[in-house]
């Protein structure tokens, strides 16, 4: 999923796309913009009064008497006690080296300046995209592919930083080539000004034939690299079939094919980069030559005429580096576009529905759940994946959602804990509106006292404590709720019998962990959060009978006032339910009881 051609023709400008990045900063690194600005103005400025020194430098080491040909030569004299020819030479030579030292410092601050001011937008970036994306509603995570998120808000990224660090370095370029160019023009309009058309167009016509292949380039980059994490994740995510059915040649020549074209496009751009540079030094050299045996020939005294050479040739070899930097600059912006308008996207999302749950109040469920005239379907989609639906919960009940596969279980769970919003009907919680506009507080604390096991359980690769508490820093959790938890779902036995206890790492994705003792996990991390209503999502579909039962009867032996909300398939689990909610096409059933 790369950028859509909307979104592309609203940033056909390169005006408009730099302007977006920049209202998408804070303000804080808008000021931070204008501190490095400033050192921007001042490597231009000790770039030109370092240039400005090198003729009286080479004119003080081939014919100091001629120093007193410099009007700034004759100024300082006049203001000054009369100065011997050598000891003017001396100043000259310690002024050039002064600058030139003043000036390489002041290149270096400007670098790290740059490099750590794009670092730190890079950042704030990475973190606004993240923070966006977990605060859009569920229906938008499902609706679009998590290889474009993850993609976008990596690789994506690492191309926006870049190009921020470039545009510094084309601003920084732009004003040491006007410092660098007006010292040039005191020494020799003429030939500063043939060179300096010379270069600029010959940057001008490459940039015109390599603009379009810039852009191709960054279209096949961009959808190659989310098609590229998308075939890692496959291989790898089902490395056990790959084993057993020896895939692998498969999977290899697959991510070879969106492999290839990503690289040689990248080869590409880079090629298109950093070949006018070989060409126009190869050119200026020439140029200078030239010039040199022109001047040779017109006037004898060929060292008269050294001081200003030497000025061009040291000119020239400051300035190609700047006019290839701003080249860069502008082919870095075109062969990232797609990257960027990607961070962009993710940028520009509505903040949504962010809250802190800490701030929301005591909430306890007073009257029955109520489902009315409930009915759904997904914006992708005009077909009703529920229609009509009307029951109620009791608190305390243990419920049984069934029916066959694409029956509309797991939507009408999502629908209840708040994830969907109806497209019909209404949810009642203590006899008010769940989705109504005004009761968003209500939504927020409906979903601070429920919880929800899914049928394939995220565990990181941390403490068990870390996984039963997830989501709350290590500093901040109740290891005696997280024991109590551990004991309800039955698995402290197991855990005691561990040499780190609750300090074990269950490695990634609980690799060191059964399926049993993974859902076991899974319920004390539920239970954890103290939730009134325990949502479970087909959590024993995976396991062996004997491992279902003790899961099964450690839910029957919970708390009498939690509700309990089953998605399943298996009739052990309906055995322990109150009640017996089916599915049928989107309809619901007569009740069983």
């Amino acid at each position: 999923m790369i950028a859509s051609r909307l979104k592309v023709r609203k940033y056909e400008s390169s005006y408009m796309l730099l302007s977006a990045i920049f209202s998408n900063l804070s303000n804080k690194r808008k000021y931070h913009l204008l501190a490095a600005l400033v050192i921007m103005i001042l490597s231009g400025i000790s770039e030109f009064l370092t240039l400005a020194a090198f003729a009286p430098f080479i004119t003080s080491i081939t014919e100091p008497e001629r120093l007193l040909n410099y009007a700034v030569v004759q100024e300082f004299l006049k203001d000054s006690s009369p100065l011997k020819v050598e000891d003017i030479a001396i100043i000259s030579i310690f002024t050039f080296g002064l600058l030139a030292l003043i000036s390489g410092i002041i290149r270096i601050v400007n670098n790290w300046v740059n490099e750590n001011l794009a670092a730190a937008i890079g950042t704030d970036f990475s973190c606004e995209a993240y923070l966006k994306t977990l605060c859009q509603p569920y229906e938008v995570h499902v609706s679009r592919s998590s290889s474009y998120v993850v993609n976008t808000i990596t690789n994506e990224l690492d191309n926006t930083v870049i190009l921020i660090n470039m545009i510094m370095q084309l601003t920084t370029s732009f004003l040491v080539i006007l410092g660098l160019y007006i010292a040039l023009i005191l020494v020799n309009s003429l030939i500063v000004i043939a060179f300096s058309l010379l270069f600029i167009v010959a940057y001008c016509v490459i940039a015109f034939f390599s603009k379009r292949s810039f852009n191709r380039n960054s279209y096949i980059v961009s959808e190659s690299r989310e098609r590229h994490l998308k075939a890692l994740r496959e291989g790898l995510g089902s490395i056990r079939d790959v084993l057993i059915n020896g895939t692998q040649i498969f999977h290899l020549n697959h991510y070879k094919k969106i492999d290839l074209p990503m690289r040689r496009a990248q080869a590409q751009s880079n090629i298109l980069s950093y070949s006018p540079k070989l060409a126009l030094e190869a050119i200026g050299i020439f140029a200078i030559s030239f010039s040199s045996l022109l001047i040779h020939y017109q006037n004898a005294s060929f060292i008269e005429f050294l001081p200003m050479l030497g000025t061009l040739a040291i000119g020239s070899q400051k300035l190609l580096p700047a006019l290839q930097a701003c080249y860069n600059a502008w082919g870095c912006i075109n062969s990232r576009k797609i990257s960027i308008i990607n961070i962009l996207d993710l940028l520009e999302q509505p903040l949504g529905s962010i809250y802190d749950r800490t701030k929301v109040g005591n909430f306890s469920i007073k009257e029955n759940i109520r489902i009315e005239n409930l009915s759904f379907s997904y914006a992708s989609s005009d077909k009703e994946v529920l229609k009509g639906i009307d029951f109620e919960i009791t608190k305390g009940q243990r419920v049984a959602i069934i029916g066959k596969n694409g029956s509309g279980k797991s939507t009408l769970m999502d629908l209840l804990m708040g994830l969907l919003r109806p497209s019909k009907g209404k949810i009642f919680i203590n006899d008010m509106d769940l989705n109504h506009h005004k009761n968003f507080e209500l939504l927020k604390a409906w979903q601070s006292s429920i919880a929800h096991v899914p049928q394939i359980i995220y565990l990181s690769d941390s403490t068990i404590a870390e996984n039963i508490a997830f989501g709350i820093p290590k500093k901040s959790i109740d290891i005696d709720e997280v024991i109590k938890a551990s004991k309800q779902a039955r698995i402290d036995e197991f855990i005691n019998s561990l040499p780190y206890g609750y300090e074990t790492i269950v490695g990634e994705d609980g690799a060191r962990l059964s399926g049993g003792q993974r859902q076991r996990l899974a319920i004390a991390r539920a239970l954890y959060k103290q939730a009134q209503i325990l949502f479970l999502d087909e959590v024993t579909s995976a396991l062996d009978n004997q491992t279902e039962a003790s899961i099964i009867k450690s839910i029957c032996e919970l708390d009498k006032n939690l509700t309990v909300v089953f998605i399943t398939h298996r009739k052990s689990s309906m055995d322990i339910c109150d009640r017996i909610i089916e599915l049928e096409d989107g309809y619901l059933k007569p009740a069983v009881s």
